[in-house]
């Protein structure tokens, strides 16, 4: 969220299309588990900026292999 605090818009969207469970996970990814981003770890977001998530906490969110991202960033 620092990043958004050089901005001067008074509201701000974070969209974030990641799995919020650890069942989720991308067991393919080989990055050391403390280089990857918990979703579940972020900040409730600061006064002006809303945070989108493609999933609740504990759930999973779908990457179908033909899109080559998440269901949730294709349908935006």
């Amino acid at each position: 969220y620092r990043l958004f605090a050089k901005s001067r818009a008074s509201q701000k969207l974070v969209v974030i299309d990641a799995c919020r469970s650890a069942d989720g996970l991308d067991r393919a990814d080989e990055r050391p588990a403390k280089d990857r981003l918990a979703v579940e770890d972020l900040p409730e977001p600061p006064e002006g900026v809303v945070a989108l998530l493609s999933a609740a906490p504990d759930e999973a969110s779908g990457e179908p292999h033909i899109l080559g991202h998440g269901a949730f960033t294709y349908f935006l």
